[in-house]
């Protein structure tokens, strides 16, 4: 049973970056609301309580979308590392075009099922 209060998009993939001060570390988002986000990467992502930036391009026409986080918590996997970040601050465009984003992935898996 869903315990959040907003329910998230799944599956959901598309590429992105977190950028954690000069590092960058490349990986794919999961699933996605519009409070939160889970990403998986190769590499070590940042620390949990760390405030990143985590840049998405979505498909087009879609802009690319910066959106403020933190960190909150992070798990190695047997096929690199998960982390899950939730959204702080987002307003203006960045906030539009995620929510417009959810809002097509609801109404695409809507149609397929």
């Amino acid at each position: 049973m869903e315990k959040r209060s907003v329910p998230r998009v799944q599956p959901f993939i598309a590429p992105c970056l977190l950028l954690d001060g000069e590092r960058r570390v490349v990986g794919y988002l999961t699933d996605l609301s519009p409070r939160g986000a889970q990403v998986a990467c190769d590499e070590t992502p940042p620390a949990p309580g760390s405030t990143v930036t985590l840049e998405v391009k979505f498909t087009p026409p879609t802009p690319r979308c910066r959106v403020p986080a933190h960190v909150r918590w992070c798990e190695p996997r047997p096929t690199g590392h998960v982390c899950g970040l939730t959204f702080e601050g987002l307003q203006g465009e960045d906030r539009t075009i995620l929510e417009e984003v959810i809002e097509r992935v609801r109404r695409l898996a809507a149609e397929l099922a």
